[in-house]
């Protein structure tokens, strides 16, 4: 995906401190503000189904995010 252009993280730490329960939607409102997004992807999804989860993947890459 670099030659498109995006570049790809895997889980790194933030310095907040995130409520388990409300995690999920912290994160994503943080990481929007920031200008970028999380996808979550089960991991026998990746195992069972790569090609379906590069669709999806390069599919969420079509719709470009901006900083709230």
């Amino acid at each position: 995906m670099k030659p498109l252009g995006f570049h790809f993280r895997r889980q790194a730490p933030i310095k907040h401190v995130i409520d388990a329960a409300h995690r999920d939607e912290v994160w994503d409102a943080f990481l929007r503000g920031e200008g970028s997004r999380a996808m979550r992807l089960w991991n026998f999804e990746v195992d069972r189904n790569l090609p379906g989860v590069m669709e999806t993947v390069v599919t969420a890459l079509g719709t470009p995010t901006r900083p709230a």
